[in-house]
């Protein structure tokens, strides 16, 4: 089960050096599948709310390395969940290969981790679901530590070879810290992958919805959230799309919030485009009740304008 080890690692890693966002918040009445209710007020549509809500959700740059957490604030990277979520299957197909007799009887590992601490994985596999949970109780390896529990379920034909659908549940609070910072999932954050096409793990399409609720606990605090953010995507090796298509963002401390606007790009003509290490193109917008809109463009590499209907304009 080492590779196990290895694998989440490598998506904590990954979780810790996308985290961005706001600063506090809270909530009330949760369930098993959706995040709990925050008294939060729509906000005002600027071109400043704007840029918030849209450094909580665009992945802005390489996130290759763990270079990035010492990066100043002023271009935060957002919490991709298609990235995490890929992560994770890979994590399940990869380290149940070598169990493929018996991937029909119920597997139940716990394994040491190297600076102390246990990781474990428990459930079950036919040829066409998986249903699993990985739990990290205080697992250290290197200057990673894990602590808490995602529950991951599948759909797909020949033991996860082609997947159709994904879902990843967090069934408590996930921390994962590195060196002074500490990444915090929040209990029912969940992530949900439906794919239109899937050749490998490196090519791929679909759309998926997420709600998460996270904080990064480190020199300047941060705290976000989004809601059902429904997204349209294309991976592959060379380039990824991104269509945001729904989703309510929260910003100021989790108090305010913007809404995607739903009509801007329904047949997804301007998606973003990222090839790894750059964000190339795109753009959404955002709606408020009174019609007013906040655009979101992608005007050079790396740079992103936010303009409002009152002549407002903000350049992450």
């Amino acid at each position: 089960m080492k590779p196990v080890i290895s694998s989440i690692v490598a998506l904590s890693t990954l979780a810790i050096l996308t985290g961005c966002g706001g600063g506090g918040g809270g909530g009330s009445s949760s369930s098993s599948d959706g995040l709990p209710a925050v008294n939060a007020v729509e906000a005002s549509p600027s071109a400043a709310n704007g840029a918030d809500a849209t450094q909580t959700v665009l992945d802005m740059g390489d996130v290759s390395s763990l270079g990035l957490l010492a990066a100043s604030d002023e271009k935060r990277v957002g919490f991709d969940a298609l990235k995490f979520a890929a992560l994770q299957q890979k994590i399940l197909i990869n380290s149940l290969d070598a169990q493929t007799p018996a991937l029909n009887e119920t597997v139940n590992n716990t394994t040491q981790c190297s600076g102390g601490g246990t990781i474990s994985i428990t459930g079950s596999q036919t040829e066409t679901s998986m249903d699993y949970t990985l739990s990290a109780d205080n697992c250290i390896e290197g200057s990673i530590t894990l602590d808490g529990s995602i529950h991951v379920t599948t759909t797909g034909t020949n033991y996860g070879e082609t997947l159709s659908s994904l879902h990843m549940g967090f069934t408590e609070d996930y921390t994962m810290g590195y060196g002074s910072s500490t990444v915090k999932i929040h209990q029912w954050s969940y992530i949900d992958l439906d794919y239109s096409s899937y050749t490998d793990d490196n090519t791929f399409a679909g759309t998926y919805t997420s709600s998460l609720w996270f904080e990064l606990d480190a020199a300047t605090p941060i705290e976000a959230r989004y809601d059902d953010l429904t997204v349209a995507f294309s991976y592959s090796s060379s380039s990824i799309e991104h269509c945001y298509k729904a989703g309510r963002i929260y910003i100021n401390n989790i108090t305010e919030y913007l809404d995607i606007d739903e009509t801007y790009d329904p047949n997804c003509d301007h998606p973003f485009v990222h090839d790894g290490s750059h964000l190339l193109s795109g753009s959404l917008e955002y709606s408020v009740s009174d019609g007013r809109h906040v655009h979101v463009e992608v005007t050079d590499t790396n740079e992103i304008t936010i303009t409002d209907d009152e002549g407002g304009s903000e350049v992450i």
